[in-house]
């Protein structure tokens, strides 16, 4: 009898969670929305063997509203094909009129652009008062956290944790952060930020090993998109804020044995460090056999550009990643949003010749 009644109440608690969730996902739903939802990369690249991507990670509208009216008014920016949204597109916490602010800049951009989730969209304790905005970081608790991931999910439209895009000889993969889905964040009350994003999404190791055995079939590379950076991509005396913090994200020894033995490239392309490209940790850095990150610039004033900087500090630059893909060949380009030039020197953003043709 007792084991019906325990099995009762968590059906009825079950059910009951399914309702508030729907109401949740209702309201944010008829409340929040982009004026312009992402459009498939393999929809605006389609029939092109010549194409270019602006990567812009850790923009946090609506902060550094000068250096966005340079992004949205720039020349360059109509030479662009795409542009990726890598992660923390709002601010701090993903208020209401963060979100306003975002919309309004998608909006002007007037670009095709593809979104994965930072952690500043979810993460944390939301402080709206002009006396807290901005000044508290706590760790928001498990229904915060689902409000927020379903508020992200409505503005975009985006209903899963991560999927995949062909374009020629490249598949492109987005992956969200690991307590995207419900079954994740449930297992704790309170997730502390920086303790939380170890790990994909549940099966996305399993989903990206699947696409690294199919493209070591066909030929060709895989282009990861993530907000977090790979352990193993940042050195030993990186410190990000306080000694001992680990800002990366670790794949299972599973996929680490799937990539090294298939002989495909796989570049993995972040933010999330706020990185300015003269910082030793910034650009191409091997992680291990077929497996390279690709720490993309911050465009935002606040970057970290020498080891010393625990913390981002305000400079008087502004630098973007571009994606050039020509005739199947892969190339980066660093673009200076203050001179309105791209940057000479390369040495730290060139990608290793590969076979990058289909078989």
């Amino acid at each position: 009898m007792k084991t019906r009644i325990v099995k009762r109440r968590r059906g009825i608690r079950a059910l009951h969670d399914a309702v508030v969730n729907k109401r949740i996902c209702d309201i944010v739903s008829a409340m929040l929305t982009a004026p312009v939802l992402p459009t498939p990369l393999s929809a605006s690249l389609a029939g092109k063997r010549n194409y270019q991507l602006l990567l812009l990670p850790d923009i946090h509208i609506p902060h550094s509203p000068d250096i966005l009216e340079r992004i949205v008014n720039s020349p360059v920016l109509k030479t662009v094909d795409h542009v990726i949204l890598l992660g923390d597109t709002v601010a701090c916490y993903g208020t209401d009129y963060e979100y306003e602010k975002l919309g309004a800049f998608l909006e002007r951009s007037a670009k095709p652009y593809s979104v994965v989730i930072g952690n500043h969209e979810f993460s944390f304790e939301v402080h709206d008062t002009k006396e807290t905005y901005g000044r508290i970081w706590r760790s928001g608790s498990h229904d915060l956290r689902e409000r927020q991931l379903a508020k992200f999910s409505s503005f975009f439209g985006i209903d899963r944790p991560y999927w995949s895009e062909q374009v020629g000889p490249y598949t492109y993969v987005f992956f969200m952060l690991p307590n995207w889905d419900e079954k994740t964040i449930s297992k704790h009350a309170v997730i502390h930020e920086h303790d939380a994003l170890k790990e994909l999404p549940e099966g996305g190791d399993a989903f990206l090993r699947s696409v690294v055995s199919e493209r070591s079939v066909q030929g060709g590379g895989v282009i990861a998109f993530c907000h977090i950076p790979l352990a193993g991509s940042i050195s030993d005396d990186f410190v990000y804020y306080t000694p001992g913090r680990d800002p990366t994200l670790y794949l299972e020894d599973a996929t680490m044995r799937t990539i090294a033995s298939s002989q495909v490239p796989v570049w993995w392309f972040s933010g999330h460090l706020h990185l300015s490209p003269a910082h030793p940790v910034a650009g191409v850095r091997p992680v291990a056999a077929n497996l390279t990150q690709i720490h993309c610039p911050s465009a935002r004033w606040h970057t970290r550009r020498s080891l010393d900087d625990h913390n981002a500090k305000r400079y008087e630059e502004s630098y973007s990643l571009m994606l050039r893909v020509h005739n199947g060949s892969l190339s980066l380009a660093i673009y200076d949003w203050l001179s309105e030039m791209f940057v000479s020197d390369m040495s730290r953003f060139t990608i290793a010749p590969a076979d990058h043709r289909s078989k």
